[in-house]
């Protein structure tokens, strides 16, 4: 099970619930993806047959279902941090505020519905979500100038927000997606890594981390800033 640790800061699970026990915490409702056919989620399709081997043989011990399969996903997950990082696993129940704790906390949730896209979300989104990012992508490249040089999309997730930047004359070598979720960043990877797509870069670190990089860079030097930046969540 992955040790690194990720999703954006919009998503803070209640307090309450890391007050209980975990075996208990495991077995409550935690904030999911939609079901297939879910708006914004897109990945390179193939069904169960697409699943990683950890993630197959959860869906297979559960009987197909997928929301058993996530709970153990994420208990397997935290037995890890309670063997290997016990601190940060009582900051869990103890601080969840605390911002390693959050990220840990948002990152199991969202590496936990990223393993399963595969059985719960069709390849491309509706109709009407296209409509929507692609009005997304507009307002940050709405033609009235050059096009953006350098695109962050922070939350991306799968990548879903490319095609329709690239769309409204964004190139794709000048979109970069970061997300918490190193599985959500790996789908994206795999969902965009070919064709006129495949110069994009997709990386799992945090906007925290960007602005770091633009400190560093220096705000007036070149690759030190970006053009549009957009947040997602």
């Amino acid at each position: 099970v992955s040790a690194a640790f990720v999703r954006s800061a919009s998503m803070c699970m209640p307090a309450l619930l890391l007050s209980l026990p975990f075996a208990l915490v495991l077995r409550l409702p935690v904030r999911t993806a939609p079901r297939r056919g879910g708006a914004w989620m897109q990945y390179a399709g193939g069904g169960a047959a697409a699943l990683d081997a950890d993630a197959a043989a959860l869906l297979e011990e559960a009987q197909g279902d997928v929301e058993k399969a996530r709970t153990s996903y994420v208990g397997y997950t935290l037995a890890y941090l309670q063997d290997s990082m016990p601190e940060l696993y009582e900051a869990l129940k103890t601080d969840p505020s605390r911002p390693d704790a959050h990220a840990a906390l948002v990152e199991v949730t969202w590496d936990a519905i990223a393993a399963f896209l595969p059985v719960t979300h069709e390849a491309a989104p509706s109709g009407e979500a296209q409509r929507r990012l692609g009005a997304i992508a507009r307002v940050a490249n709405d033609g009235s100038g050059p096009p953006p040089s350098r695109f962050l999309d922070v939350g991306c997730g799968t990548g879903l927000l490319l095609p329709f930047a690239v769309a409204s004359g964004v190139p794709a070598a000048a979109y970069r997606g970061v997300d918490l979720s190193s599985r959500m960043v790996e789908v994206a990877r795999q969902a965009h890594g070919d064709g006129a797509l495949a110069a994009a870069a997709f990386d799992d670190r945090s906007f925290a981390d960007v602005l770091a990089e633009e400190v560093a860079a220096g705000a007036g030097a070149e690759g030190g800033r970006h053009d549009a930046v957009l947040f997602n969540g």
